[in-house]
């Protein structure tokens, strides 16, 4: 459930990391998510592939502002940093997929409620849940 979860940082439109070109490299799907302090001190970003997890930090020794945020060129340096260094990491190497549990099932959900989505929801997104943990349908909308 967590790798589907962490596609939408660098694959989905309004990821974080969306645009960085990371969602994929040498024909692998990257997984990861970014972050930062709340004062702008530190930036971060934690990529996986299916062969390592690599974790790349943007920052002084000493504290100090970078200011700006997450839209920021700075919050794109350590993504840069990432995809330069899994390119090299992983050229050559046989191609993998990230394992999947056969018990974990995708389901539209309601962005109001996180029930799952009837027909008359305003808004719904994909989750991923195990088959014997999937929430009920949406009331609120009937």
């Amino acid at each position: 459930v967590m790798n589907r979860l962490l596609r939408n940082p660098v694959a989905a439109s309004f990821g974080t990391a969306a645009g960085s070109g990371i969602s994929s490299i040498g024909g692998m799907e990257i997984i990861g998510k970014t972050g930062t302090t709340q004062d702008w001190k530190d930036y971060m970003f934690m990529g996986v592939s299916p062969y390592y997890v690599t974790a790349v930090w943007y920052g002084y020794d000493e504290p100090h502002s970078m200011g700006g945020n997450l839209n920021a060129q700075n919050s794109k340096v350590p993504q840069i940093a990432y995809k330069n260094y899994a390119t090299a990491v992983l050229t050559g190497k046989e191609h993998k997929n990230f394992p999947y549990d056969s018990d974990v099932v995708s389901q539209r959900f309601c962005t109001e409620t996180g029930d799952l989505a009837g027909p008359n929801c305003p808004g719904t997104e994909v989750g991923y849940y195990l088959a014997d943990n999937v929430p009920a349908l949406c009331s609120a909308h009937n």
